[in-house]
């Protein structure tokens, strides 16, 4: 059952502003953020390289990229974590089977390097049928995520 006032501390920033009040900042450090709703443990681990789409539907992208600590040195072994939600907009946690899709975790390597195929992010709503989508009709707001 979907958790209604969650998902309205969220449309409303409050969910973000915990993160914000309890994180300290660092000009050359990655805002901290809310994992969201679909943030599993366990996620399979995959080779610098892999694909983490685990035959999601959508349009293949290559992601690579560096991780550095704040002075801008490589970080080694940093466990990256990744899901996302295939071309229709669900994540392997919404499909009526077990299959795992669109989620992963990988090492960089010794230079702070990873890479990995991965979906192109589509734009989908946040649940709008409850409380909360009859709120943001009322108020002209687009229930759309941005991707």
């Amino acid at each position: 059952k979907r958790q209604e006032f969650i998902l309205l501390s969220d449309v409303f920033g409050l969910s973000m502003q915990t993160i914000a009040i309890n994180n300290e900042t660092h000009k050359n450090a990655t805002e901290a953020t809310v994992f969201g709703p679909f943030f599993v443990q366990n996620a399979p681990e995959i080779p610098i390289g892999g694909d983490i789409a685990g035959g999601a539907s959508g349009q293949p992208c290559w992601v690579e990229g560096t991780v550095t600590d704040t002075d801008g040195k490589p970080l080694p072994e940093a466990r990256i974590e990744v899901w996302e939600a295939d071309e229709d907009g669900f994540y392997d946690v919404q499909y009526t089977n077990d299959r795992v899709a669109g989620r992963a975790h990988l090492f960089t390597d010794q230079d702070g390097k990873y890479a990995f195929w991965a979906l192109t992010p589509t734009p989908y709503p946040i649940p709008h049928d409850g409380p909360v989508g009859k709120m943001l009709e009322a108020v002209g707001r687009s229930p759309m995520r941005a991707s």
